[in-house]
């Protein structure tokens, strides 16, 4: 935990909570009860205390068709380890995952044209701050470097 104060306001609470519940349930024997209590004490805890954190999405490009497609090859990858991965199944799941990667290809491929097109415009309209902001997001300096590559190799 970051801070000593927010450190021993969620072992005060903890401590609480623990005494709360743990005192009503003393003659449980059964271990996996307890654990339950245990980690619902810990979680909701945290919830008091602490604030959640959202998680920082890095594949800007990865969508609800991407999900889907995603979702569909993890169903018939299920089926294949069900059914003894018979011909059939086998093939589902080929073509369930080729059309994941293709699907993946297509967005990824779109994704990065659009921002080569606004890095394109921005240096053209000479915005060097945006031009650069933009260049150090995400993976754009290695996106750029392999454009640069077979630009020089078209060039040739």
């Amino acid at each position: 935990m970051e801070s000593p104060e927010i450190s021993s306001a969620y072992r005060e609470k903890l401590n609480e909570y623990l005494t709360r519940h743990v005192d009503d349930n003393d003659n449980n024997d059964d271990i996996n009860e307890v654990w339950t209590h245990l980690k619902n004490a810990i979680t909701q805890t945290a919830g008091t205390i602490l604030e959640r954190i959202e998680r920082v999405t890095y594949k800007e490009w990865f969508d609800a068709e991407c999900e889907q497609a995603t979702i569909s090859k993890n169903n018939a990858y299920e089926r294949m380890q069900q059914r003894n991965y018979t011909r059939k199944v086998v093939e589902e799941y080929r073509t369930a995952r080729s059309e994941e990667k293709r699907v993946q290809k297509q967005k990824k491929k779109t994704f990065i044209e659009r921002a080569l097109v606004e890095l394109e415009c921005l240096r053209s309209n000479n915005e060097s701050k945006s031009f650069y902001q933009k260049l150090t997001k995400a993976e754009m300096t290695f996106i750029l470097e392999q454009y640069y590559v077979e630009i020089k190799k078209e060039s040739f």
